[in-house]
């Protein structure tokens, strides 16, 4: 059985037991680590956005009942063992005798608290979607029963993303924790530059294996150049978000260690369905993927360090099946898109390509203009700010095709197609199969077994396929860098547990 597989048949089983060993870590020979991120965490607060700093320090200070890791497994956390009591209702054991930064005590009554700060988070709303709060019941200050209002597959999985903390301790904080966070993890809050730096020391009394690491601090760092540089002086020890271009010259050195992950991001091309653009004709959406190059666009845009794409989602995902190939991701055929172009016909008027202004989509849809000029499409090139991107894309008039990523916080290809094609639809696709697909994905979502949820999948990703809504190009690898005597392993997606890290 598939790791992916496995993981889905362990959270909608009967029982799922799981331990985690608690202890002291070894001695490190360093008692701080410093680690360049690329963007300002906005807050420390346990809901808000979701941004790589800020994960990278909320997996240090606060815990969730789970968490994934590196491996995408089920790790116990707060809760040290949780049942399936029927297809809409979980009971969690929690761990016993735990404390909070502040020295409260942490019980079932958290947990319920932390749900409902999801609920009222616009950025956190997600994680909790279907969680019936008011049918939510505390059997004992160790034992909670997490109703939800319908079936899903992915109810118990996102669950993974909520930060537990105590009501009281919230409370008292002026600001809900944004610059002084109180949670139960296994560092605590020391000290920030609010936009420039945030430092965490280790919490001793932590339920969980004692850092051998003191303190940590994130320093952020823009300019990727400069994040580099700084490592080679010595100034940091980890760099995440390495740029491309000195993945190669860092690895080359003895010194330092490189790596690069999936993720669950891919560059995708979205298309106009509706009737304000030519692409209403599937022919058309058919002839453009013909003519993409999936491998060439991840050479010209990313070095060629990220993962082409082989079908509708990223090659990351726990449900991504390599055998599920289709001639329109094998190597380009003009030949074959002009053919289609002809069957219905070329646009006459030049259609318009937008993207978000980032530098890789700006490769592409240039490479993609040139390939559309040989079948006989002409096409210009808008870029908006990525602030407005989603908004430019909801309005069908203002674009034909769209250059944007998507993903899903479950980690799975179907969640993903349900979000953008039958959530957010920018693409307007209605009709006979559109309906196909929302079923499907209901169906697939509400899956009593493997077998079941991968039929359902694996008629979304053909159907995905022949009608092309969407044609994802290339999965976006996650690249690193560290000194060679850091012994760093990635945790969640693309994260860090410090107090499994230590310095030889």
């Amino acid at each position: 059985m598939s790791r992916s597989k496995k993981l889905f048949t362990l959270a909608a089983a009967g029982l799922l037991a799981l331990s985690i060993g608690t202890g002291v870590s070894a001695e490190s020979t360093k008692d701080t680590l410093v680690i360049a991120e690329d963007v300002d965490c906005g807050t420390l607060a346990p809901t808000g956005p979701t941004i790589s700093t800020r994960t990278d320090i909320y997996l240090q200070v606060y815990d969730g009942l789970f968490r994934f890791d590196g491996n995408s497994e089920m790790v116990p956390g707060l809760a040290t063992d949780w049942e399936w009591l029927d297809d809409t209702h979980i009971k969690f054991n929690l761990r016993e005798g735990v404390k909070y930064h502040d020295g409260r005590d942490f019980t079932a009554k958290d947990v319920l608290f932390s749900i409902k700060l999801c609920q009222e988070d616009s950025n956190m709303v997600a994680v909790v979607t279907n969680v019936d709060y008011d049918a939510c019941e505390i059997l004992d200050d160790y034992t909670i029963v997490i109703a939800f209002t319908e079936k899903n597959a992915f109810n118990l999985s996102k669950l993974n993303m909520m930060n537990i903390v105590n009501e009281e301790s919230y409370n008292e904080s002026s600001d809900g924790m944004a610059t002084s966070p109180v949670g139960t993890g296994p560092y605590k809050f020391e000290s920030s530059v609010p936009g420039a730096s945030y430092t965490l020391v280790a919490n001793e009394e932590s339920w969980d294996k004692v850092p051998a690491i003191e303190h940590i601090t994130f320093e952020v760092i823009p300019e990727a150049s400069q994040r580099t540089n700084s490592l080679l002086a010595g100034e940091v020890d980890l760099v995440k978000a390495l740029q491309n271009s000195d993945y190669d010259y860092i690895g080359g050195m003895e010194e330092y260690t490189v790596g690069k992950r999936a993720g669950f991001n891919s560059t995708d091309i979205f298309f106009n369905m509706t009737e304000n653009s030519p692409f209403v004709e599937k022919a058309l959406r058919q002839a453009v993927c013909y003519t993409v190059d999936n491998e060439a666009m991840n050479t010209a845009a990313y070095g060629g360090l990220s993962i082409p794409c082989t079908g509708p989602w990223s090659v990351g995902m726990h449900d991504y099946d390599a055998s599920w190939t289709n001639p329109m991701y094998d190597s380009p055929d003009f030949d074959k898109a002009k053919e289609l172009v002809d069957s219905v016909g070329a646009p006459s008027e030049p259609i318009t390509i937008i993207y978000g202004g980032d530098a890789a989509c700006e490769t592409i849809s240039q490479i993609l203009q040139a390939n559309l000029a040989q079948i006989g499409i002409t096409a210009e090139i808008v870029s908006v700010d990525s602030s407005v991107l989603w908004s430019t894309m909801s309005d069908q008039t203002q674009w034909d095709i769209g250059l944007l990523g998507a993903s899903a916080p479950s980690g799975y290809g179907l969640d993903s197609m349900t979000a953008f094609l039958t959530g957010l639809n920018f693409q307007g696709w209605s009709g006979e199969n559109f309906d196909k697909l929302v079923e499907l994905c209901q169906t697939g979502a509400a899956a009593s077994s493997d077998e079941e949820r991968i039929a359902a999948t694996k008629e979304i990703w053909d159907l995905v396929e022949e009608e092309v809504p969407l044609y994802a190009m290339v999965t976006l690898s996650n690249l690193y860098a560290h000194v060679s005597n850091l012994n760093y392993e990635v945790y969640d997606q693309f994260s860090l547990k410090g107090n499994n890290l230590i310095f030889s």
